[in-house]
Formats: C-alpha cells, sequence, structure tokens
C-alpha cells in the first residue's frame, strides 16, 4: 500500500474517532433553521463530507478536462504522424547548413581564449 493511502486511512481513522468522541461526551444537539435537530458530531462530519465532496469534484473535473485535451493532443500527433512519416527517420547531412550559423565546427578551445 502506498505510504500517502495509509495517511489518508490514519487520519480517516482519527476524524472518525473524534466524531464517535464527540457525540459520546457532548450531549449538545444542534437546531438547523427550517429543518431539525441533530447531534454536533453529525454536524460536524456532514461539513466534513461535503468539503471532501467539492475538494474531490473540483480536482476530479480539472483531470477530465486533461484526459480530454491528451486524447485531442494524440489524435493530432497520430495525424500529423500519417500525413509526413519521414519527419522521424530524417537526419540532417553534414553539408546542411548549421542552425546557429556562427558555429560551423570552429569552436575555440579554452587556451586560445586566455590569449586574447
Amino acid at each position: 500500500m502506498k505510504a500517502f493511502r495509509v495517511i489518508q486511512i490514519i487520519i480517516l481513522v482519527a476524524v472518525v474517532g473524534y466524531l464517535f468522541w464527540l457525540n459520546a461526551f457532548n450531549p449538545t444537539w444542534i437546531e438547523i433553521p427550517l429543518l431539525f435537530s441533530l447531534p454536533a458530531a453529525v454536524v460536524i462530519g456532514i461539513g466534513i463530507v461535503l468539503g471532501w465532496l467539492v475538494g474531490w469534484f473540483s480536482g476530479r473535473s480539472a483531470l477530465w478536462g486533461k484526459g480530454r485535451e491528451i486524447k485531442k493532443l494524440n489524435k493530432r500527433i497520430a495525424e500529423l504522424e500519417t500525413q509526413s512519416p519521414t519527419l522521424r527517420t530524417a537526419t540532417p547531412t553534414s553539408e546542411a547548413a548549421p542552425i546557429i550559423p556562427d558555429r560551423s565546427g570552429t569552436f575555440q578551445t579554452d587556451s586560445e581564449y586566455e590569449n586574447i
């Protein structure tokens, strides 16, 4: 099991244990307007679950968007590869002009820089 998953399980057990402890030693009920009364631990638990759901949904929607973008880019790559299959196998020849014109194969050594 991955370390992050173990940490998540430990935190979950600690939160659930805290909510049970709070419910056992705190008999206070919270009145929710226009609804009904609930124990404080249940209200806190609902708040935690709702917060987790909001965070999960926002993260999941970002992942879905990235997944769609990756699929679209992979299709584009496949399309470009079929249009010009020689691009991957092409090798530059020695007669070709250098990419940086002033570096045509004559490089100065360290000793030449010291004489300047």
